[in-house]
């Protein structure tokens, strides 16, 4: 597989299960980016990108199970009168890493003084209507938008799909 990294680091380390597969150079990169040919293995790609040989940075990726779960994981956990709060859904496998190639259909419901504004996972593809409550995730993930309205008390938002446990989120007003 190609793995490409954009950095503005001088230097970046690629390790693969720990094992380290090279290092590069800002001056290696082709047309502002690194790119590294590794053979595809299951478990953790890390890069580190350091400046004067220190590390200042690290992006880490690891290979996903099938899918066991869903996350939700709102922006704020308190909005005013018509505030907006967005919450980024994920389909997750048992360790919570992000199953990219989910496209799994979820369901929402909300209670509570809020509405839906819209629903959207970034597939310029999708013709699902962004006011339905039941979108794909895309690739793994998506992001339901809320708005609060008159009334005070708990927004509750549930989310469900086929063989996966159904999540809530608390946020309060």
């Amino acid at each position: 597989m190609a793995v490409s990294c954009y950095t503005n680091c001088q230097e970046v380390t690629l390790t693969l299960n720990d094992r380290a597969i090279g290092t590069k150079h800002a001056s290696d990169a082709v047309d502002g980016v690194l790119t590294w040919d590794v053979p595809y293995t299951p478990g953790t790609l890390k890069a580190v990108g350091t400046i004067d040989g220190k590390p200042v940075a690290e992006f880490t990726l690891k290979t996903a199970g099938p899918p066991a779960g869903i996350e939700l994981l709102p922006d704020v956990l308190r909005l005013a009168t018509d505030g907006i709060c967005q919450v980024e859904y994920r389909i997750v496998d048992a360790q919570g890493v992000r199953v990219p190639d989910s496209d799994a259909l979820v369901t929402f419901a909300v209670e509570g003084p809020a509405r839906v504004l819209g629903i959207g996972n970034g597939n310029l593809a999708s013709i699902e209507d962004q006011k339905d409550l039941a979108h794909r995730a895309y690739p793994g993930r998506g992001l339901i938008i809320l708005q609060a309205t008159a009334g005070t008390g708990p927004i509750i938002v549930r989310a469900s799909s086929p063989g996966l446990p159904t999540p809530t989120v608390t946020i309060a007003k």
